[in-house]
């Protein structure tokens, strides 16, 4: 959400564009989950495995259907 409030600001001829700031926000993302995980891994190794999966799932689930509302709207 982050990331699409910063490409508002962001101009047409501007060299950091719509996609970089997206892919910055996405790289983040990635970057936390996988902090999360590596704690999960560190504190509560039985767990772990679900829970990786379980983020990566839901990372993906809000990224498709944020897609898609979207889309839907324009």
């Amino acid at each position: 959400m982050v990331g699409l409030h910063l490409t508002k600001y962001a101009t047409a001829t501007s060299n950091f564009g719509h996609m970089s700031i997206l892919i910055i926000a996405l790289i983040v993302s990635f970057a936390l989950m996988f902090a999360f995980a590596f704690v999960c891994i560190t504190f509560a190794r039985d767990f772990a495995m679900p829970f990786v999966l379980a983020e990566a799932v839901a990372l993906s689930v809000v990224a498709i259907a944020f897609g898609i509302v979207r889309l839907v709207r324009k």
